[in-house]
């Protein structure tokens, strides 16, 4: 589901308010590792340390990565492997002000200050829990 809250707070002259949203419940699937973390044998690809250090080989069948050189025949292998948790919790806005007696007001005001995200390849900063 998704949701947002906001909150005021005010103390003598000085005041808070915070804009929060998120999303809870939402699988995401990781197209960086559908790319990076299969080792279908594909010419001039990239793939991960991890794709290739745990690959499945025959002395090794426990690993969790597919054998190196595999192939869908240019089918997409969507496995458990790149589905993520797409939860999130962002701090969209903080407003922190000052109330000037002449009723003027100063105030200091960012966008997207803070985002917890379980995803790992996002491309806005993550906090580990």
């Amino acid at each position: 589901f998704v949701y947002g809250f906001n909150f005021n707070l005010k103390y003598k002259r000085w005041n808070l308010s915070a804009l929060f949203n998120g999303v809870y419940g939402n699988d995401i699937a990781n197209g960086m590792s559908l790319q990076l973390d299969n080792a279908e044998g594909r010419p001039n690809a990239n793939i991960s340390p991890a794709a290739y250090n745990n690959a499945w080989r025959p002395d090794n069948s426990s690993n969790t990565h597919p054998r190196i050189g595999y192939t869908t025949r240019g089918q997409i292998a969507i496995t458990d492997r790149i589905i993520e948790d797409g939860s999130y919790l962002k701090l969209n806005n903080l407003t922190i002000g000052y109330d000037i007696p002449v009723s003027e007001k100063n105030f200091i005001d960012n966008f997207a200050l803070l985002s917890y995200y379980k995803y790992s390849r996002s491309k806005q900063k993550r906090i580990d829990s």
